[in-house]
Parts: C-alpha cells; structure tokens; sequence
C-alpha cells in the first residue's frame, strides 16, 4: 500500500478507532502509535537514547 499523504497513517489509525467503536476514537491519530511505540520500548527495557534516536528526538525535555 502506497501512502498518499503524511497524515495517511493517522487517518488509518483514527479510521480504526471509529470502526472498533472506541469512546475516544476522535483522540486516536499519529501520535497514538509514536505514544504507544515509546511507552512499550521503555516497557521491554530499551535505554532511553536509543528510543530517543529511532524518534529522531534530540533532547528528554518536552
């Protein structure tokens, strides 16, 4: 599958969101996966630098 946009993965994401009837659907988008993502690699014991490069993030500070 060809993504047509960079929005295309949150779509798909919100998309599903709706489709599984989640009471919060319209919160679910892009940043849903990279939260998801971050919150397991931390949980599977990934240091947080090498979680900090595959996001391409250069600093811990918000």
């Amino acid at each position: 599958m060809r993504l047509r946009h960079r929005n295309s993965i949150a779509e798909i994401i919100k998309r599903r969101a709706y489709a599984a009837r989640l009471d919060d659907a319209h919160l679910w988008g892009g940043q849903s996966l990279r939260r998801g993502f971050a919150t397991e690699a931390i949980a599977a014991g990934v240091p947080e630098r090498d979680l900090r490069s595959e996001r391409r993030e250069r600093s811990t500070t918000p």
